[in-house]
């Protein structure tokens, strides 16, 4: 069973997962990435769960803090990630395998989110 401690710890590594990408990244492009992906999730989710009814965070602190941590954590580190490996020096299968990791990451979390009754 997922817990809410397990999803915390994912969302901290997450977080600290950006830090390496200073090396990487200029800071005022992942202080500008960070804040474009969160704004892009969080229009996203108004969209889809408010507007459209196809998502529903169901009743409770927990499912509540993980559905909206989540959009501040994960898919911002997700998303400069995967900004760092396409403007790297990757080879181009690294640079083509990326975007469909990516996707698979975002779409792997939203199932667990769901399978633990946090997303209806």
């Amino acid at each position: 069973m997922v817990t809410f401690a397990g999803i915390m710890l994912v969302y901290a590594a997450a977080l600290l997962s950006v830090i390496p990408l200073r090396r990487r990244l200029h800071p005022i492009l992942i202080a500008c990435g960070y804040w474009v992906s969160v704004i892009l999730f969080e229009q996203l989710f108004t969209v889809l769960s408010l507007n459209l009814r196809m998502l529903e965070i169901a009743p409770g602190p927990f499912a509540v803090w993980s559905c909206r941590l989540y959009g501040l954590t994960l898919y911002p580190a997700a998303l400069l990630w995967s900004a760092a490996i396409l403007s790297g020096r990757a080879s181009r299968p690294v640079k083509i395998v990326t975007i469909p990791l990516f996707v698979g990451l975002m779409i792997l979390f939203d199932y667990i989110l769901f399978w633990a009754g946090w997303l209806v």
